[in-house]
């Protein structure tokens, strides 16, 4: 067959192709047309075998081609209303989970609100003696304490948002830093947390050197030799200086735990938080892409039919709300008891009762709302 009437049959299909538009995402529309009019055509032209293979394979590349410049002209028309619609749908449905959680929710943000004032007013009061006495657990407590506040701002964020699971894997993050500070807190020994501030270059260190391996294929933007030499050299003085255990996750930890390669098992055994362990690998599960059967999410706790739960829900919120502000109090607790005073042990005071509110609140909430 000559390529001139091949050319004609390819523009035959890629014709019937940007005519015909798919309906609603019916995902083979374009497939049924494209062999309708393939089929179609080699038997007006008459193609032996020999000759359809070639004749596919060349149509249906550009086929491809065609129907994705169709589908996406179409999908940019409509989606200025489909996007109004999808935002006025969010909004109601937070609107909803507000109403719902209302009680619970007030709780955790004032709770939220008192931490982040308090911490931040700590810090403006103790920073410049910290900064001339080479304060270094002040300067590790003090950042963590500013990381807790954001991952608790986060976990809120979502939980309003309807992603109680996402709220869960948040607090994971959460759990880890304030087991840090309390380790921090409790060790006599000041040279820990000057390791642990220390072993941030050991960190970037291996980052950029990794970075440096995939930079081609990653396509990213190369970094200067000098650049990773000097983090080289950085991270080599950290190690000649403490020992090569810097070399591992948690080693700033390992001459006050005594092992080579700790772990957050390792300190949360040291200050008494490993029975949080269960919780901790339960809140493992949407971090990692395991398989999750169905029902085995928080937000699918209500469900009465089988789900794939692909978006928001407004079940099962006190456990991540709860576990939130207990993680939150112990980071409160580790910063504002390394310069006690009896207004800090007050304003602790009131933050441990209401952690016990915010837990009381959303554990009432559900089982009356579920009720009804």
């Amino acid at each position: 067959m000559s390529r001139k009437l091949i050319a004609a049959i390819k523009n035959r299909v890629l014709e019937i192709c940007r005519r015909e538009t798919p309906s609603e995402w019916r995902l083979d529309e374009y497939q049924r047309v494209f062999e309708k009019m393939l089929a179609e055509s080699i038997v007006e032209a008459g193609i032996d075998e020999s000759e359809i293979k070639s004749l596919v394979n060349d149509s249906y590349q550009e086929a491809i081609a065609s129907a994705a410049a169709s589908l996406l002209a179409q999908l940019k028309k409509r989606w200025p209303n489909q996007l109004r619609n999808e935002m006025k749908q969010e909004a109601g449905f937070r609107k909803r989970t507000y109403a719902r959680w209302k009680d619970g929710i007030d709780l955790l943000r004032m709770m939220l609100v008192i931490s982040h004032e308090v911490g931040a007013r700590f810090n403006e009061l103790h920073r410049p003696h910290a900064a001339n006495n080479d304060d270094y657990q002040f300067e590790a407590l003090v950042n963590l304490h500013a990381q807790a506040i954001r991952v608790s701002r986060e976990i809120v964020t979502l939980l309003e948002a309807g992603y109680p699971d996402g709220a869960l894997s948040r607090w994971r993050t959460l759990h880890e830093i304030a087991t840090i500070m309390i380790f921090l807190r409790h060790c006599d020994d000041v040279e820990v947390a000057e390791r642990f501030l220390l072993h941030r270059r050991v960190v970037a260190c291996k980052a950029l050197e990794q970075y440096r391996e995939y930079q081609d294929r990653a396509r990213l933007d190369p970094i200067a030799d000098d650049e990773l030499e000097d983090a080289r050299r950085a991270k080599t003085d950290v190690i000649d200086r403490f020992g090569s255990e810097m070399n591992s996750d948690y080693g700033w930890a390992a001459h006050k735990l005594g092992r080579k390669r700790p772990t957050l098992f390792d300190l949360e055994k040291h200050v008494g938080l490993d029975h949080w362990r269960p919780r901790f690998k339960w809140a493992c599960d949407d971090i990692h892409g395991s398989y999750r059967t169905i029902g085995t999410t928080l937000g699918e706790a209500e469900s009465v039919s089988p789900v794939l739960l692909a978006g928001a829900s407004n079940s099962a919120f006190t456990d991540p709300a709860h576990m939130m502000s207990i993680s939150l109090n112990m980071a409160n607790a580790a910063l504002l008891r390394e310069a006690p005073t009896v207004d800090l042990l007050a304003i602790l005071s009131v933050l441990e009762s209401l952690a016990n509110d915010v837990g009381s609140a959303f554990l009432d909430i559900e089982a009356r709302t579920t009720r009804e």
